[in-house]
Parts: C-alpha cells; sequence; structure tokens
C-alpha cells in the first residue's frame, strides 16, 4: 500500500501532499498542490532557506482558503500579513521542494537559542523500553528562556523512581542531541489529551509553571 502524506488545515484543505506521478518521500508533506503557494519564513517574514525551520505559510489569495474567523476579525488579522495566511505550524522545505513538519509554533520549545520540536524529544523518550507514552514542554527558566521538560506514563511491569527518570533522560540523550534531553521528567499515570487522543500540551504546560 502507497501512502500519502500531507498536511491542510480547516481554514485551507489540504495544500501540500504527496502527488501521484511524483517521487515520494516518506514522513514528508510532500509539495504545494496546484494553485497554492507556500512558503517558509521567518518572524520578519522573509524567505528561510532549504533545511532551516520557519512559519509555514500560504499565500492568502487561493479560493480555498477560509474568508475569515465568525466574529473574530482581530484573530484572522493576526495571521494575515503581506499577503499570507499563518498556518501556525513550524515546517522546512529541502533541496528537492518537499516540506518537512516541525511542530506547531505554540508548541516549539525555545532553550539556550535553539528550537526544539516536542515531537523529537516524544519520540526519543517512547524508546526507551520502559516508556509507554510521552508529553514534552518548555518551562520557563530564567537562564535557558525555556528548560525541556517531559511527563512520562510507564508500561506494565514498571516502576516510577529517580534512578529510572535519570536512565530515561541518559537514553534519550544517546538518541537526540543533548541539549534537547529533557532537563526534567516526571512520571504519571495518564497524560492530559483531547477527544482525539492528542496529548494537550496546554495542560502539561501549566502543571510545569505551577
Amino acid at each position: 500500500m502507497t501512502v500519502y502524506d500531507g498536511i491542510g488545515q480547516s481554514e485551507s484543505h489540504i495544500f501540500l501532499a504527496n502527488q501521484l506521478g511524483k517521487p515520494i518521500k516518506p514522513g514528508s508533506l510532500g509539495a504545494p498542490l496546484p494553485g497554492y503557494r507556500v512558503a517558509i519564513v521567518d518572524d520578519d517574514g522573509a524567505p528561510r532557506p532549504p533545511g532551516e525551520p520557519g512559519h509555514l505559510v500560504i499565500g492568502n489569495d487561493h479560493p480555498g482558503l477560509t474568508l475569515g474567523y465568525y466574529r473574530d476579525p482581530e484573530r484572522w488579522a493576526s495571521v494575515n500579513h503581506g499577503g499570507w495566511y499563518d498556518t501556525k505550524d513550524f515546517a522546512y522545505v529541502d533541496e528537492d521542494g518537499c516540506y518537512w513538519y516541525v511542530s506547531r509554533s505554540d508548541d516549539l520549545i525555545k532553550s539556550r537559542g535553539y528550537l526544539i520540536s516536542p515531537k523529537e524529544v516524544e519520540s526519543a523518550l517512547m524508546e526507551h523500553p520502559a516508556v509507554l507514552e510521552a508529553g514534552v514542554v518548555g518551562v520557563p527558566d530564567p537562564v535557558m528562556g525555556q528548560k525541556v521538560c517531559g511527563w512520562v506514563t510507564l508500561k506494565p511491569g514498571f516502576a516510577a523512581s529517580p534512578a529510572l527518570a535519570e536512565e530515561v533522560k541518559a537514553h534519550a540523550r544517546r538518541t537526540i542531541a543533548p541539549f534537547k534531553t529533557p532537563q526534567e521528567v516526571t512520571f504519571v499515570a495518564e497524560l492530559p489529551k483531547t477527544l482525539t487522543g492528542k496529548v494537550l500540551r496546554r495542560e502539561l504546560r501549566a502543571q510545569g509553571a505551577a
């Protein structure tokens, strides 16, 4: 079975996808669908070079893009700048013009000058044999800006302990760059989730800031 990954939103439908008749890059979002202008830009709206993450934006002249948010023109204005609609996703484009997802902008962790994808850290934590699920967020820190903190549920047969927390962090450090490794790992019975099963990172951020 061939899987054609892509991405879309309620505001725009699908605008990037791996497409029939074109080479597929597993895990990528593919290339812009016909008629869509898509770009990766920095905080000032300037294009980012290939391989460098930035804001994923869509030309706001496409007829498939919504005309606004119901009774909330201020919110709509906040995501439209210079002819572009900001999807609030972070991504990058490679040399072949394929786009790769990084994170939601609100979820991206900014620590010691680095941008860190929580999904990458969660995947590293879940590779440990004791870890069932993981949720990772950035928690305000006066020195680092944000520190990387992870919440973990354990598989049956494993018991939470300080030693296991250090072991899980050490495993992550061997899997991803050291600056991405969580400074803290907290064991919980379950992670807060949406009705569709996505981790509610805003609740984890609230717990971390408490």
